[in-house]
């Protein structure tokens, strides 16, 4: 799995940018200053995956200020074939948020998994040492986007615990 395109509208600090990846390179480098929008590039790979921030923001942040949608779209080979992929997210007229796999409107539970992506940031270090709700969560995601059955479940899992502690 690759990303071979990238393109951001209204993604925090970018307004519209397009990046192409060379897919015979194993390693592609992102520099730059500080404070010139390499995180954000990483967030939005990373959110195209997932359709998660790994920054725990609020996704109404993630807009680029004044404007009221972001859209990120890549093109990934997965398995030997070319796949769009496409994440919208607006907060006019109402809040939405949209997953297109080639074009088709999908929902999030089938969305994820089709681009898979390990992060592992410094503040993941807290895992190791904090609460072990954290090591649960990053493997909760890192097992949901391998395997659908384990989503399913842990979903269903997630709404019977809060149904239970309502009830409690």
């Amino acid at each position: 799995m690759k990303i071979l395109k990238l393109q951001l509208q209204n993604f925090r600090s970018y307004e519209k940018i397009e990046l192409k990846f060379n897919k015979n390179k194993p390693i592609t480098l992102i520099l730059g200053k500080n404070g010139k929008g390499k995180t954000n590039l990483l967030e939005s790979a990373y959110f195209l995956s997932t359709g998660k921030t790994f920054q725990n923001a609020e996704q109404d942040n993630l807009i680029k200020w004044g404007m009221d949608f972001f859209s990120i779209k890549g093109e990934a080979e997965i398995k030997n074939e070319k796949t769009d992929l496409e994440i919208l997210y607006s907060i006019y007229p109402r809040r939405q948020k949209a997953f297109k796999i080639n074009e088709v409107i999908t929902p999030h539970a089938k969305y994820l998994g089709n681009l898979i992506t390990v992060l592992f940031h410094p503040k993941d270090l807290n895992m190791l040492y904090l609460e072990p709700s954290l090591l649960r969560k990053y493997v909760n995601l890192l097992l949901s986007q391998t395997d659908k059955y384990y989503l399913e479940s842990l979903s269903s899992y997630t709404k019977l615990i809060k149904q239970r502690n309502a009830l409690l």
